[in-house]
This record gives C-alpha cells, structure tokens and sequence, in this order.
C-alpha cells in the first residue's frame, strides 16, 4: 500500500505543544520497531521512507506498505498494543516520535493537535481504501501499472529518473500482490516495447501513457 503525500506543514501544530527532543533523525536500514513489540511510541513522518513488513508464522517477511512524509506508524496498533508490522527505514529519516501515553492524554496535546493527529489517520484510511480495488480487481498489468504510478507520485524519482526508493523485484511483486513470476513476465514485456528500463532494482518509466492504458 501507498498513502498519498500530505505537506510537511500538516503536521505544525506539534512543534507547539512538544519537546525539541521529540523530533528524531535516524539513517537507513534503522528498525523503529518489531512486529509484535508492545506499541510505546508512535512517528509523524516529516521527511524520508519506511518499509513495513509482515512476517505471517509460517513464511518470510513480506512488503505490504511503504510510508512517507505526512504518515503517521503505529496509529493503527493502538487498538491491539503490539505492532503488527516491522518497521525499517529505507531513506533518511526525520520524524516526530510521541509517546503512547501523551497521545492518549488529554492534557498532554493541544485540541488542534489532536485533530490534526486523527485526520491524518482518516486520509491513511480513506488512501488505502482507494487502493483496494487496484489491488484484488484489477489485472495484474494494471495493477503493477497503478502501483508504480503510486510510487511516482508519492516518492518521485532520483537524480538518473528512476522510481524511489530502489525495491527489489520480490518487493514489487509483494507491494502489487502478485507473483514475481508474473512481476517477471509484465516487466519483461514493458521493457520489450521500450515502456520501461531497469537496472538491478531500479525501474525508470519510458512511456507512462502506454502503461496507464493497459
């Protein structure tokens, strides 16, 4: 899943109302937590890109979100008080990092920061719903079309034109919910006809108009 971008500044009212030491800046490959550790913080994401991961008990760990600026991680824990997903930063990292306990208390957080705070959570929500039917209606030629158009517009590209960040082809697969033989036999047939150009884990679009008419 990918959530649609909000601006850094959505997140202002929290640098009213919380300590300077609340905002964090940590380097990639950092694990921010563990699927199944107890929630104790939550993170505001101003800038950077995190991996979540989900390891089911009889299997390996698969991609199902990529979080960016405007996100909030762990929101959707609360509920249970473990975290369902592992968390690994794959970009540099700056964030605001709360405790559960001074979100949970009223007197700890201004009215607006609240509400800034649970409708950033309802954006998440609203976001991934929209995802949904890319991700178990439509072919996979759309799907995979649909997801990397995602990627374009939530992350961009780096300095040679190449989608952000760098995923591996399991990932890929993963994040569209299909199988990396399919993932193989689409890319292979985009780069065929010049729709695309990968190099290792890299993907640059050629020809957006071609595969957002699949």
């Amino acid at each position: 899943m990918i959530t649609s971008a909000v601006p850094q500044h959505f997140f202002s009212p929290l640098t009213l109302s919380l300590p300077q030491e609340a905002q964090i800046t940590l380097p990639p490959h950092t694990i921010l937590y563990k699927q199944g550790e107890p929630v104790t913080h939550l993170f505001f994401i101003l800038s950077g890109i995190v991996k979540l991961t989900h390891t089911p008990s009889s299997g390996n760990a698969r991609l199902v979100h990529l979080a960016g600026a405007g996100d909030a991680l762990g929101f959707g824990d609360l509920v249970t008080g473990s975290h369902q997903y592992t968390a690994t930063i794959a970009e540099p990292l700056q964030a605001y990092r709360i405790s559960k306990e001074t979100l949970l208390h009223p007197a700890k957080l201004s009215p607006s920061t609240r509400y800034s705070l649970f409708f950033q959570l309802e954006r998440q929500f609203s976001s991934l719903e929209q995802q949904l039917k890319y991700l178990f209606i439509a072919p996979a030629p759309k799907r995979i079309a649909q997801i990397l158009r995602m990627l374009y517009l939530r992350f961009g590209m780096d300095p040679e034109g190449f989608l952000r960040p760098p995923l591996t082809r399991d990932e890929l697969a993963q994040l569209c919910r299909i199988s990396r033989r399919t993932l193989f036999r689409v890319l292979h047939q985009w780069e065929e006809a010049g729709w695309v150009l990968r190099k290792g884990s890299r993907l640059r679009i050629l020809n957006w108009t071609a595969l957002l008419q699949q």
